[in-house]
């Protein structure tokens, strides 16, 4: 999602560029964005500092149609109670008095959690890695040689950085509550479907921050 001032540095430009009275000179510009995701980063920001800026609070926004797309098309197998789960946590509705959500059944893990989203027929074993060697000379003037581990890479990132992605499996680490809105939201919903989301926290009640001003 992006800053109001973004926004209306574009509006700026496109005005100033023609010479043109028009909003955006007379372009026509075409958003699409989730409010119940992350809100644009500001250092040491407040909740205040973050809602002002929101496109939400910009002067053009007024200018805009809106339309709402309803189907979700992450989701692999339009599971119903799934999807709604996740429009009430983004919309802080699954909240109780204490701002938490309660999982679902199942979604917890108590275990590994690496054991659990890789599992794999070798899990609790140890296993014997060989290295191999690998040839490449493909448009190279010499033959190159290496060796490696036949490792398959795994990743980790922030729930910021997984806005607007899809995953096929999906273990969250949440050893501390989330801390700003839309976090929750987004860290559930990122996964095709609620049996690939593996989940490690000190509570099956996860903090849920929504700001209802900007939903």
């Amino acid at each position: 999602m992006i800053s109001k001032t973004a926004l209306e540095t574009a509006d700026f430009v496109l005005r100033d560029l023609p010479d043109s009275p028009f909003s955006f000179g007379g372009k026509r510009i075409v958003l699409g964005g989730d409010f119940r995701q992350i809100l644009p980063v500001i250092r040491r920001g407040t909740k205040t500092d973050l809602t002002n800026n929101c496109i939400k609070n910009s002067y053009l926004w007024n200018q805009f149609q809106k339309f709402s797309l309803l189907d979700n098309m992450r989701i692999i197998n339009a599971d119903a109670n799934w999807i709604k789960f996740l429009l009430d946590v983004g919309d802080g509705v699954a909240n109780d008095y204490e701002d938490r959500v309660t999982l679902l059944e199942g979604l917890p893990v108590l275990e590994d959690l690496v054991d659990d989203v890789f599992g794999g027929s070798n899990k609790g074993k140890d296993t014997f890695v060989p290295r191999i060697t690998c040839y490449e000379d493909k448009n190279l003037p010499f033959h190159l040689k290496r060796t490696q581990f036949p490792v398959k890479l795994a990743f980790a990132i922030s729930i910021n950085k997984a806005q607007g992605q899809s995953f096929g499996r999906v273990g969250l680490y949440l050893p501390e509550d989330v801390f700003v809105h839309g976090q929750t939201y987004v860290a559930l919903s990122r996964a095709r479907s609620k049996n690939e989301l593996f989940i490690k926290s000190t509570s099956e009640r996860l903090f849920n921050v929504v700001y209802k001003e900007i939903i």
